[in-house]
């Protein structure tokens, strides 16, 4: 089981597709996600987990609720689509564009997990911060609308604690991330010019008690 807290931030310059008019700044937009995180299914040529289960404790977009606390929503790659449903029926895409923009979930069949990506092959101390790949960032970012580039995308990743417990070490890990040239949809009349994404937010791993 993992938890899960992110807020992801969007700056959006367009210009409407009138040619008269200029290029505009639109307000920043923020997604805020806190859920723990349930492994359901893993995928069986990489065994990486590739379907979980979130029980929602926040998800907010520019401070307005999206889910009410205690929501359970059920997240998963169908295909290339990212795809979330609550009580098996599919979610508003307000909320599944909130969760694309604050989770990172592996898709059926690529080598690397988001897990994967944020860790380092070296022992690290408490305090130690290192690079995520920005190609894996980029190949993880992509879907089939819009190719992440990867000197567009960097990360880090620094462990900020660890707890002893009964079922070994919790590991805390804050995350930064930095995107441009962004996909965003803003509606119709508009070409988006930039978007820059920024992310931040703690993931934190823990082992399932014993069955």
């Amino acid at each position: 089981m993992y938890s899960v807290s992110a807020t992801a931030s969007w700056k959006t310059e367009a210009v409407p597709l009138l040619k008269e008019f200029k290029t505009v700044s639109f307000p920043e937009h923020t997604f805020v996600l806190e859920a723990d995180e349930k492994v359901l299914a893993v995928e069986p040529n990489t065994k990486i987990a590739c379907k979980v289960e979130l029980a929602v404790k926040q998800l907010t977009s520019d401070g307005d609720a999206l889910a009410p606390a205690g929501s359970v929503i059920v997240v998963e790659y169908v295909g290339p689509r990212f795809n979330c449903t609550m009580a098996g029926q599919p979610v508003d895409d307000s909320v599944t564009s909130a969760i694309s923009r604050t989770l990172l979930l592996h898709r059926a069949n690529d080598p690397h997990s988001p897990d994967e990506i944020a860790g380092t092959p070296n022992p690290e101390k408490i305090g130690g911060m290192w690079n995520q790949s920005s190609a894996q960032l980029a190949h993880l970012r992509s879907t089939p609308e819009h190719a992440v580039n990867e000197n567009d995308v960097k990360g880090t990743v620094t462990l900020a604690s660890v707890e002893s417990t009964d079922h070994g070490p919790r590991l805390h890990l804050a995350f930064h991330i930095e995107q441009k040239n962004a996909a965003v949809k803003i509606g119709p009349g508009w070409k988006s010019e930039s978007a820059t994404l920024v992310e931040d937010g703690t993931r934190i791993l823990f082992e399932d008690p014993p069955q």
